[in-house]
């Protein structure tokens, strides 16, 4: 059963004509502070819902999140959070802390693309408090709204690890402060005086040693541990030293003794992605422009199980172990359409609610509900890079980072998720981007010839990265670190934990840290 326009009008009792023009009025409270950021009502005159709710098929009903707002000034454009249609005459959105300080444009589009426009009506203010205190460093990259002063003697602690930045000591109260010091670098949440040390050329616990417990004896490097063979396109691994690889229509296995297997026979052709489930069953897939495909292999067989096809290559795939001891597996196929399954993936394709022009490269998520995929908006090189988040009816919500400043055209290739606010996809160009709760950002420091292939994350300051050259990097919070150089492309990187990752190329090359 589908509703139409007409009965959504009834459900929600108020409803502009469909030529009805939106506008705004305007922005309430017309001031934010620039550390705080907050809450505003943007009132105006027919901002209409959405109107299709397909009870049917959930991805084409996109009601209060296919609203996006913005703000403007000087060309340099910023998205508002949390916009959320409420009547036909308000729109309630959240202004991000870090905006400089000046009089903003105000922008909304509704879902079925019409713009309203207020200009000049929104002020940032340095300090809208009378007793604020901004420590002033650049409000964009610190975020600590809400310190005032009090009689804790207290650390700046930008990464909330509990441990704060020595040097940073002041009567200081409110988010991003700790009570005691330490931190060697407060922008690694994993790198604190109670962390537990971690192979991984990183001084994990601060204590001035640098990998002093469970690195192998003489050291540890990272290294080519196969050179030849197919070109592999996906690795997964789902407990320490045990992880499968593919590309093509070739799968090897390693279950953790130190040999890696072909297990190939009966295997699909052209496959891209990979999942495994905590026992080592693993999800593989992929497909040719005019079909896509999704098979299954146990870990003691030689073969693939019988292959499922879908209406397009399936270029993502992720799972979730269940309380009962199954899994919720999901795939994104490049038109955006997902499957989904316990314990495979045989659940009706879910139609995309975004234009056929769009493509899907990569998906990854930490639970059923928080899906991200990435891609771009055409198949063309200048593209726009995008990144959709799996809304709460099914359908895709744009994040829409090609507003931020500077970003070149291309392609976002992989992604990571670390929870439901925090995100690192990469892509074309060198491009790495952040997402925290205060939104989307770009990581810089990387040459804008490089092609980022694949990410794992482990933190917002651990970020490890493999492309196209062949090359590894980490990224510390604080600056971009080259692991390795390979001799041909690297196509994707895993591991359980940073004492065992594995990256996957050109050539046959299977990567390990650390031998």
């Amino acid at each position: 059963m589908r509703a139409s326009a007409f009965t959504l009008c009834l459900l929600l009792t108020a409803c502009s004509s469909p030529g009805s023009t939106s506008s705004l009025e305007r922005v309430d409270p017309p001031r934010v502070d620039e550390a705080q950021g907050g809450p505003v009502e943007l009132h105006g005159a027919n901002l209409r819902p959405a109107v299709q709710v397909d009870f049917d098929r959930p991805s084409s009903s996109v009601v209060n999140a296919a609203f996006t707002a913005w703000v403007e000034r000087g060309g340099v454009v910023t998205d508002l959070a949390d916009v959320t249609w409420q009547t036909p005459e308000l729109v309630t959105a959240t202004v991000p802390a870090g905006l400089a300080t000046g009089v903003y444009d105000v922008h909304l589009v509704d879902p079925r693309g019409h713009e309203a426009m207020l200009a000049n009506a929104l002020e940032v203010v340095a300090c809208l408090v009378s007793d604020c205190v901004p420590d002033g460093g650049d409000p964009t990259e610190r975020f600590d709204a809400g310190w005032v002063p009090c009689g804790d003697f207290t650390f700046e602690d930008l990464d909330v690890d509990g441990f704060g930045a020595p040097d940073s000591g002041a009567f200081l109260c409110g988010d991003f402060r700790a009570a005691v010091a330490g931190d060697c670098n407060d922008r690694d949440g994993l790198m604190h005086p109670d962390a537990g040390e971690v192979c991984n050329r990183l001084d994990d616990d601060c204590d001035g040693v640098v990998d002093d417990t469970g690195c192998p004896d003489g050291g540890a490097a990272w290294a080519l541990v196969r050179g030849m063979g197919p070109d592999w396109a996906t690795a997964w691994s789902w407990s320490k030293g045990a992880l499968w690889i593919a590309g093509g229509s070739d799968v090897l296995v390693r279950r953790g003794a130190g040999t890696f297997d072909a297990v190939s026979n009966g295997c699909p052709g052209n496959l891209i992605a990979s999942w495994a489930e905590p026992s080592g069953r693993a999800y593989l897939a992929g497909g040719n422009p005019a079909v896509g495909r999704l098979t299954t292999h146990a870990l003691s067989a030689n073969s693939c199980g019988p292959a499922r096809q879908v209406s397009d290559p399936v270029t993502g795939l992720v799972g979730f172990p269940r309380a009962d001891g199954g899994v919720d597996v999901a795939g994104v196929l490049r038109n955006g359409r997902l499957v989904r399954g316990v314990n495979a993936l045989d659940g009706p394709e879910t139609p995309s609610n975004l234009s056929p022009s769009y493509r899907f490269n990569y998906l990854h998520g930490v639970a059923p509900g928080t899906l991200y995929a990435v891609g771009a908006s055409s198949w063309e090189d200048s593209a726009r890079m995008m990144v959709y988040r799996l809304g709460a009816d099914g359908g895709w919500v744009d994040e829409h980072v090609a507003r931020l400043p500077g970003l070149p055209r291309g392609w976002l290739r992989a992604v990571w998720v670390l929870d439901a606010e925090r995100v690192v996809a990469v892509g074309d160009h060198g491009v790495v981007l952040e997402r925290s709760r205060f939104g989307w950002r770009r990581l810089g420091g990387l040459d804008g010839d490089l092609r980022l292939t694949g990410v794992r994350a482990f933190d917002p300051g651990r970020v490890y990265v493999t492309d196209e050259g062949g090359a590894v990097r980490r990224w510390t919070g604080q600056r971009w670190e080259r692991l390795y150089d390979g001799p041909g492309a690297l196509r994707d990187v895993t591991g359980t934990a940073e004492d065992d990752l594995w990256c996957v190329g050109s050539g046959g090359a299977v990567v390990h840290w650390p031998e």
